[in-house]
């Protein structure tokens, strides 16, 4: 399985910053969900599924409990939308 790389915008930046913010715990985590994600984006610990509705072009996969990462991809590139807590992504 070939890896991917990882693309964002700015206002998903703004987003991952905020939530990092005074937590290294939780940017370690994200972090390694990424890892993750450019090896398999089906890796089974990351739960990816795609979302239905307004957001059926996307996938989500899982950080912790109650925080998603909401993306797209493509054969090159995983496409990083929005990351935040279940019911602020979706």
């Amino acid at each position: 399985m070939k890896k991917r790389n990882i693309a964002y915008d700015n206002s998903f930046h703004k987003q991952f910053k905020k939530l990092i913010k005074n937590n290294k715990d939780l940017e370690k985590r994200i972090l390694e969900v990424l890892k993750l994600m450019k090896n398999d984006i089906f890796d089974s610990r990351l739960m990816t599924h795609k979302l239905s509705g307004e957001l059926k072009k996307y996938y989500a996969s899982k950080i912790s409990f109650d925080l998603r990462i909401v993306f797209y991809f493509d054969e090159e590139f995983i496409y990083l939308i929005d990351i935040g807590n279940h019911d602020d992504v979706y």
